[in-house]
């Protein structure tokens, strides 16, 4: 029953790679793979330029507001950061004082 399937699910592959060829053909003109699905290494690559698209004056002002935020959000790191020490060094010192009264 799965060989069923398989070969079903095979001839299906076919008849796409088939229709993905004559499909190729009418818009390249030729096929540029084979039905196995290899790439044909001498079949010509089109590529197409396009104009430039013009950027607004905005850009680099978004950009230095990203900078601006992200250099704002370090400067909160780093405070965090170093109030995150201060209590961790006044925790282990209460700790030490706890522990030397017992």
């Amino acid at each position: 029953m799965i060989q069923r399937e398989n070969i079903e699910l095979h001839k299906k592959i076919n008849l796409l790679l088939e229709e993905n060829a004559k499909l190729q053909k009418k818009v390249y003109g030729h096929v540029t793979s084979t039905i196995n699905n290899e790439r044909n290494l001498n079949a010509p690559i089109n590529l197409e330029l396009s104009q430039p698209q013009h950027q607004k004056n905005e850009a680099p002002e978004v950009v230095e507001l990203g900078f601006r935020h992200a250099a704002m959000t370090l400067a909160q790191g780093t405070q965090a950061n170093t109030l995150f020490r201060q209590a961790s060094m006044t925790l282990a010192q209460g700790t030490m004082a706890t522990n030397t009264l017992f």
